[in-house]
């Protein structure tokens, strides 16, 4: 159940990130398109089980929204997502190859619940398309 409804949320996110780039803060009156926004983004999560946690910046015009920012969320895995699309992106670029190998050193494994949990060795060296 809770696999579901982190695949639930990540759809969600999906569904959002077109109307993130859709929405145009007007120069004469930016708050007018963040309050749409922000209430696009409440309509759609308000029937979800759970809380639901967004922060985002338009660059052009930096404004911010934000959704429960004073409640905490763990973060679990989310924060590898632009890690991976930044990668992807790379190596569809030619800059990096999936067979490309990384070493990892002991100093840079923060133990989890994930595999490198039951690396023990000092280090390792892994390809890209297995990390």
């Amino acid at each position: 159940m809770k696999k579901l409804r982190v695949i639930v949320f990540l759809c969600i996110l999906m569904l959002i990130s077109p109307l993130v780039s859709a929405v145009r803060f007007s120069q004469d009156n930016p708050p007018l398109g963040v309050k749409r926004l922000l209430l696009q983004i409440e309509r759609i999560t308000r029937g979800m089980e759970g809380k639901v946690g967004l922060a985002a910046t338009h660059i052009e015009s930096g404004e911010n929204i934000s959704l429960n920012s004073d409640e905490f969320f763990p973060m679990a895995s989310v924060f590898k997502v632009p890690i991976f699309v930044e990668l992807m992106a790379r190596v569809l670029e030619g800059e990096f190859s999936l067979e490309g190998e990384i070493r990892i050193q002991k100093t840079d494994q923060h133990l989890g619940s994930g595999m490198l949990a039951t690396l023990n060795a000092p280090g390792i060296t892994l390809s890209l398309r297995n990390l």
